[in-house]
């Protein structure tokens, strides 16, 4: 590696292909400790992957993610929601936001994906729309060892399968998740800009999959978590 991926992609050091970026709704909750229960014990989960973060920034992390606006869950701390979005959006939500954001001013076309296709049992217990189960609907509960019963033919969710095989294929044949989609499915509109009306995400949910806005303070706290990716060695 011959520099940080923030600084590779922000300086346009990158193959220049069209590209898909997505994520779940609760990316961090598979990797923070659910018994997480104050910002204390938060800080050093994060400090813990993030070796070079400063108390100051924990400080500002903190104030743009209060513990109170987020849910608590049976035999679960009361920090942990808290924590797994901080980290969820640092690893992944926001980085991915960053790079649709480089490639549309360097003019190469790019799309990003929301996944937020609930799992009833998964709801209940916090975990959410967790790291990589789109995996199910992408290939194919049937081939997955493991996959969700709601996944599965006559699951709540099974509908969800073909509405994305249908834009991933479309992708990998013409460059475009578009041209050869599902009928009946929306046109994905690919990423248009920086942070504003261009932050324009493909939301799948089960029988109800459409375009969304990343809304405003998302917007806010994405700018601030990719401003400091370079000093967090990212």
């Amino acid at each position: 590696m011959r520099e940080l991926t923030y600084s590779a992609y922000a300086r346009g050091n990158f193959v220049r292909l069209p590209a898909i970026y997505g994520d779940v709704t609760n990316e961090g909750t598979k990797f923070t400790p659910n018994t997480t229960s104050s910002y204390a014990e938060g800080n050093t989960f994060i400090k813990d992957q993030y070796p070079f973060i400063t108390t100051a920034q924990l400080g500002k992390i903190n104030s743009l993610y209060p513990i109170e606006d987020y849910p608590a869950f049976p035999d679960t701390g009361r920090a942990w929601r808290q924590v797994s979005t901080v980290y969820g959006d640092m690893r992944n939500t926001c980085p991915g936001f960053f790079l649709n954001e480089v490639y549309a001013r360097f003019g190469v076309p790019a799309w990003n994906y929301h996944w937020d296709v609930k799992i009833p049992e998964l709801e209940a217990s916090g975990a959410g729309v967790e790291h990589t189960v789109e995996k199910f609907a992408i290939w194919g509960p049937e081939y997955i060892p493991k996959s969700p019963e709601s996944y599965l033919p006559g699951g709540v969710n099974a509908a969800i399968s073909p509405v994305v095989q249908g834009y991933w294929t479309s992708f990998i044949r013409a460059k475009d998740p578009n041209v050869l989609r599902k009928a009946g499915t929306p046109e994905w509109q690919a990423w248009t800009g920086e942070c504003g009306g261009g932050w324009r995400s493909l939301r799948f949910q089960t029988n109800n999959t459409a375009m969304e806005s990343v809304p405003e303070e998302q917007q806010d706290k994405c700018a601030y978590l990719n401003s400091i990716g370079e000093s967090l060695r990212q």
